[in-house]
Formats: C-alpha cells, structure tokens, sequence
C-alpha cells in the first residue's frame, strides 16, 4: 500500500474512532503536534501549529478550478477548516461557516479544505449544500498530515500576518467561529 493510502486510511480509521471530533470551541493549550512558544509578529514567527507560530504554507487546487495558496491570503484574516463531506460535525457547521462568510467575507477569507476525498465527491456536496466560500482539495492528505489532523473538523484563525491566533478542535457554531475570530477582525 503507499504512502498516500495509507495516509488516508490511517485519517479514516482515527475520525472514525473518535466519531469525528470532540466538538469542544477555543484553543486547547495549542494546536495538535506543536509546541507552544514561537514569537509573535509576521514573518518572525516561527512555522508551526501553536498559537503564534505562522500557519504552515500550502497550495491547493480549489473546487471548480484555479488555486490558493495560504500564504498569498496575508493581508487579512483567515479562518482555515479542515473537513470531509461525510463527517457529521462538519456537515453541522456548514451553515455557520457560509453565515460568517456571507457577513464578513469582506474582512475574513473563509478557507475550506477538504480531506481525502475526490474532486467529484466534493463538487456534488458543495453544490447539494449550498457552500459558497472556496473549498480547496487535499485529496492526498497532503495538507491534512502538515496540519497533523488526527480528526476532523479542525479550524485555525489566522491573523492577517498569517500568524495563528486561536485554534479549535472539532466543530463549532456561529458563535464559536465570531469567539474566535474577534482577536483578528478589522
């Protein structure tokens, strides 16, 4: 079996065990894998997954075409989520996240990534769900092993330097993702 496969599989199994998220809301001591610490400010801080640190860079290909990369987002907020179409959790906060985006999509980028699944898969999801903010492909778990997804949703906020500001583990409402975005909203 490769790498890639094996990558996946191994993400299946552990959203399926942990029946997708713990759906707590705000950051919990830091994001998974990282150590805490790193400087504040910029491009001084150092790549990581803390609170601090500056987001790991990606790029992807979106649903329906073109690309993002992350790091060309600087400039303003991020709020980065990582899911699938099957995990309930992440079906649940759809609506919000397409609330936020409808609101203040003009001072936050809304930034969905999507785990392991196929171009096809998702494109029918997003169409059926009404998703209107751009949703990026990992279908190799590319992205998903930087961010060292253990399940799924995630969510990170960025600053507008790309710095990590809050970081949420499992799903969240409205509520939660206005919470954690207040730090960094112009």
């Amino acid at each position: 079996m490769n790498k890639i496969l094996l990558r996946a599989a191994v993400l299946l199994l552990l959203t399926l065990l942990a029946g997708c998220a713990a759906g707590t809301v705000g950051n919990a001591g830091g994001s998974p894998g990282a150590e805490a610490g790193g400087s504040p400010g910029g491009a001084e801080a150092a790549i990581g997954l803390a609170v601090g640190q500056t987001a790991p860079d990606f790029t992807l290909t979106l649903n329906g075409g073109g690309e993002v990369t992350l790091s060309q987002l600087r400039g303003q907020p991020v709020f980065l989520n990582l899911f699938t179409t099957w995990c309930p959790p992440c079906r649940e906060e759809i609506p919000a996240l397409q609330k936020i985006y409808e609101e203040y999509g003009d001072r936050v980028s809304i930034i969905g990534v999507s785990v392991t699944e196929s171009a096809d898969v998702v494109a029918e999801f997003i169409a059926a769900s009404g998703v209107g903010y751009p949703v990026a492909l990992d279908p190799d778990g590319i992205v998903a092993a930087d961010y060292d997804v253990q399940f799924i949703p995630q969510s990170w906020v960025l600053d507008s330097d790309g710095v990590i500001a809050d970081y949420i583990p499992g799903g969240t409402d409205e509520a939660g993702i206005l919470a954690a975005l207040a730090g960094v909203l112009p």
